[in-house]
Parts: C-alpha cells; sequence; structure tokens
C-alpha cells in the first residue's frame, strides 16, 4: 500500500503539470483520489466498473482500472495537441479501452481505429464501446505485426487482462494462443493519422520498422509509443535504432523513463517517447 501512496503523490504532480484547465484538474485529482482510498474495498468487494470522467468502464479488477486511470487520465501519457477537430487516432494494443475514452474526451468527434489482440480484453473493449454509446471508434482483434497473417499471443489465464500480454513469449511465458495480426503499414496506407498511439510490449520496434520501409510516416503527424527496454533478459539494447527510425522521418522527441529497478546492465524499463513532425 506504501507503493501505491508513493505513486499517487508522484502522478498528482504529473497532474499538476499537465496542460488540463484548474477545473479539469480538480476533478480528476478528487477521481484518482476517491479510486486510490477505495482499493482495498474495490478489491475486497472485486468490484471491476468505475464511472469517471463521463464514462461508464468495465475491466477485470479495481486495482487495474485505478492504475490505468492514473497512467492516463493523470500522467497524460497520452495527451496531444490537434488543430482537427476530428482527428483520426491509432490506437494499437487498446486492452480494455481506457486510452480510447482519453482520445474521445479530448476529442469527442474523433474517429479511433482500435487494435486489441486478446479477445478477452477485446470482449470487454466491444462492451465498453457500446455501453457508452461511442460513435466512430472501429476496433479490430487483431495484433498489429509487420505481417497479416496469424501469430502466437501470451496470455496469462490466471490474471485476464494482464497488461503485459504479448506477440514476444519472454515478456509472459504463460499461455499460448493463436491470433490474427494485421500489417500496420498497409492498414494505414493512404490515410492521414493525426496520432498513433502504441503500446505492444515489445514489439514496437518491428512495427515501426515496417512502417519506415513503407514509407507510412509521411502521413502520420504525432506519436506516442511505450518502448520495452530489455524486455527480455539480456536483450541486445536497441533503442538507438528505434529513435534514428523517427529522426529520418522528420519527427522531434521527447522522453520519459520509468524503472522500479537499479537502472543497472540488463533492466527493464518502460520508456515513453513522445514524437511529432518539425
Amino acid at each position: 500500500m506504501s507503493l501505491i501512496i508513493y505513486l499517487f503523490f508522484i502522478d498528482c504532480i504529473y497532474l499538476y503539470k499537465s496542460p488540463w484547465p484548474i477545473l479539469i484538474k480538480l476533478k480528476i485529482f478528487i477521481i484518482y483520489f476517491l479510486l486510490t482510498i477505495f482499493l482495498p474495498f474495490g478489491n475486497f468487494f472485486r468490484l471491476k466498473e468505475i464511472y469517471v470522467m463521463g464514462y461508464r468502464i468495465k475491466g477485470f479488477d479495481f486495482r487495474t482500472l485505478q492504475f490505468l486511470f492514473g497512467e492516463v487520465f493523470v500522467r497524460n501519457e497520452y495527451y496531444f495537441d490537434c488543430d482537427a477537430q476530428s482527428p483520426l487516432i491509432v490506437d494499437c494494443g487498446a486492452e480494455i479501452g481506457f486510452t480510447m475514452f482519453f482520445f474521445k474526451y479530448l476529442f469527442p468527434k474523433s474517429t479511433i481505429l482500435a487494435f486489441e489482440p486478446d479477445p478477452t480484453s477485446f470482449a470487454l473493449l466491444n462492451e465498453n464501446i457500446r455501453n457508452n454509446k461511442l460513435s466512430n471508434v472501429i476496433a479490430y482483434n487483431r495484433a498489429v505485426s509487420d505481417k497479416t497473417g496469424a501469430s502466437f499471443f501470451y496470455v496469462d489465464e490466471e490474471n485476464p487482462g494482464n497488461l503485459r500480454m504479448s506477440l514476444i513469449k519472454g515478456r509472459l511465458p504463460k499461455k499460448e494462443i493463436k491470433v490474427s495480426t494485421i500489417r500496420l503499414s498497409r492498414k494505414l496506407k493512404g490515410r492521414h493519422v493525426d496520432y498513433l498511439k502504441m503500446d505492444i510490449e515489445g514489439y514496437e520496434s518491428i512495427v515501426l520498422s515496417d512502417l519506415n520501409i513503407e514509407g507510412t510516416f509521411k502521413d502520420i503527424d504525432q506519436l506516442g509509443i511505450e518502448f520495452h527496454h530489455h524486455i527480455i533478459s539480456g536483450q541486445e539494447s536497441s533503442f538507438s535504432s528505434f529513435l534514428k527510425i523517427l529522426e529520418k522521418n522528420g519527427y522531434e522527441y521527447q522522453m520519459y523513463a520509468s524503472s522500479f529497478s537499479s537502472a543497472m546492465k540488463d533492466d527493464f524499463q518502460d520508456i515513453m517517447v513522445w514524437a511529432s513532425k518539425k
């Protein structure tokens, strides 16, 4: 519980520095405060639904819902500015739809293409879309990849909706299922994308390389990508190659790295990268 309290205060610093108007900051703070102090009761009573920011959101457990609200609405990891009133947003790794709700709160008239390979999470994603009567959201039960077809995907039956589900076995070496994949570069070909969000647990470099090969970046204005550094023990570092793709395609970027380890050799780190055209 002490770690949760520590994270709560750290998150609130991010909220204070966020670009939200003061009244929205206050609203988000109150919701997050209530979710956090209610955590023991929410977990005990096995609550799986919350009502926040005007949305009714169903999830797998109360703790994960509280965590996702902190990540998405409090820390604003996928906040972006856009002149378009109805931007096209691509959400890769949509899970149950928390970022989808965030984007709809930012841009109610936006069109969202949401990709989620896990069948259990995808079912909840669709339920959340229906329950909230969201329009212009197209959900695909597929993993984004550099090829269209099928692939093995690794999930945790004992912990459905595990946020570490991945196409990479070493990320979550539990149950293996087969999922459909889609070549994102071909799916986006000829579309103007205002914002591309990507949290695909270690497959981001593969997808970005394919977007680069296909010349798709010329039509993508902004990106918010979670890079998974040393996602597998002993993995060769590749962050510089990842950044070179962005640089080659004319993006400026900002970064934030987090780790609960000592950041010594071979430690895993999440690195959040925000990129926009120069």
